[in-house]
């Protein structure tokens, strides 16, 4: 058991010749535990022999209680910051409780296919247990792509419901709390003219939609904000009007 301390200590005397040595210590160790302690003390870019034992050895069965699971979150993250999904993925093929927990990860990091697999699972758990999981939610953070959309606008318009209040009722994974949130934040962060699309959909069906205007009109507005900027410039000069440079005088009104 290695102390914050001893960490801090380690990690300020860290060399690729200790870490070749470190790893000495470890031949045949599955523990997730001492595999997250020494690469706890173990500077980045990772050595690849340590990553490769650490992919080979590592004991991936999940218990129901314990901090293994979070070892093992811990490892799979520092294996993708390390550029090593490659290694990721061989090892979450022997255990579906490793892949359950790397899936997030690469979803957060951006991978569309991977954030179309848990939306899909996402809208099923919905549909069926109505609460999801807090890991159901926190890789919402990262999309970007428009290939997003339609998921994300099926999971809203099945699920957007309102009390008798015009406050939305929005769900987490400990009550109803937060779905809605990061639903919209995703759309927003892709927006788009699908993404105006895709609100005025649901504002068509009436009804309790009609909250979502506000989204929708932010999105809009941002919209014909980078429009101005992108066809302005051509658009006054064709009419002859002088352009205006918005980092110089008056440019920002």
């Amino acid at each position: 058991m290695l102390w914050d301390a001893q960490t801090q200590w380690l990690l300020s005397t860290y060399s690729v010749a200790g870490a070749y040595a470190g790893l000495a210590t470890l031949e045949g160790v599955g523990k997730p535990e001492r595999w997250q302690q020494f690469l706890s003390c173990c500077e980045d870019p990772i050595p690849n022999p340590v990553l490769l034992a650490c992919s080979r050895q590592l004991d991936v069965e999940l218990p129901e209680e314990g901090t293994k699971r979070y070892n093992l979150r811990w490892l799979a993250r520092r294996m993708l910051e390390n550029g090593r999904r490659d290694l990721a993925e061989p090892v979450a093929s022997r255990s579906e409780g490793f892949t359950a927990l790397l899936e997030p990860l690469l979803a957060t990091a951006g991978d569309v296919p991977t954030q179309r697999k848990l939306a899909g699972e996402l809208r099923e758990r919905l549909l069926t247990e109505r609460v999801p999981s807090e890991d159901d939610l926190q890789w919402l953070g990262g999309i970007e792509s428009e290939q997003m959309l339609d998921e994300l606008f099926a999971i809203l318009g099945e699920n957007w419901k309102l009390d008798e209040r015009p406050v939305a009722v929005v769900r987490s994974g400990y009550g109803l709390h937060d779905l809605f949130n990061p639903l919209q934040e995703a759309i927003a962060r892709v927006g788009g003219r699908e993404a105006v699309a895709g609100y005025d959909a649901l504002l068509a069906k009436g009804g309790d939609f009609r909250w979502l205007r506000a989204s929708r009109d932010r999105i809009a507005s941002a919209e014909m904000l980078a429009d101005a900027q992108r066809f302005g410039p051509s658009a006054a000069r064709s009419l002859g009007l002088p352009v205006l440079d918005p980092e110089g005088p008056g440019g920002d009104t």
